[in-house]
Parts: structure tokens; C-alpha cells; sequence
């Protein structure tokens, strides 16, 4: 058991899943379903709350936090394979990152 959790605490939204599995003939609903909820409820989801998520206060690290060697080899890569592939007459090479708040690859501004 978790140090921070003893068991007998609940937060609001283990009322709300405890509700809708109430409602159920079943007395269970998808796991999907209570994924969606845990992460993505509009107010008490994971994702939803305004606490750190990544790094040393988070909850997890991931690659792109611990230093920027990913985010440049990355780069380095799309660069040589745009460059194979079609070079600057493809016109530009527009890269999305996606992921948690950190935007690592947007500092790389050498890319075309």
C-alpha cells in the first residue's frame, strides 16, 4: 500500500464511479469506461487537475526530461531522412510533438 494512500480515503470521483456502478444491472462497468473517468473527468481526472505531472515533483519522468540528447537525435534524423527523401524541394518540414508540456523538440530551430 502506498504511503500517501491507507486505503480509507476516497476522493470525489470514487463516489461517481462508485454511483454509476451502482446503476448497473451488472454491479460492473467497461474498463474503458473507468480509465476514461480516472483520467479525463472534467473536473477530478488526472489530466484535468493543475498538479505536475512529469519530473522530479511529478509522478513520472520521461525521456525528454532528463536532458535534450533525445529531442537532438530525434532532429538529427528527421533532417537526414527529409534530406533523402525529397530535400528542400519537398518545401518545409513541419514536425508536431505531442505529449506533456515540456515541447522539447522546439528549441531545435536549424531544422528547414
Amino acid at each position: 500500500m502506498s504511503p500517501l494512500y491507507s486505503g480509507t480515503e476516497t476522493s470525489p470521483l470514487t463516489g461517481i464511479l462508485r454511483d454509476m456502478i451502482e446503476k448497473t444491472v451488472e454491479r460492473a462497468i467497461r474498463f474503458e469506461t473507468y480509465m476514461s473517468l480516472c483520467l479525463y473527468h472534467e473536473t477530478y481526472g488526472y489530466y484535468r487537475t493543475s498538479t505536475k505531472k512529469i519530473g522530479r515533483e511529478g509522478d513520472f519522468y520521461t525521456s525528454s526530461y532528463v536532458e535534450t540528447s533525445m529531442g537532438e537525435c530525434l532532429a538529427a534524423y528527421m533532417l537526414s531522412y527529409w534530406s533523402e527523401c525529397s530535400g528542400s524541394s519537398a518545401g518545409p518540414l513541419h514536425v508536431v510533438e505531442w505529449g506533456e508540456e515540456k515541447e522539447s523538440l522546439q528549441p531545435i530551430r536549424w531544422m528547414p
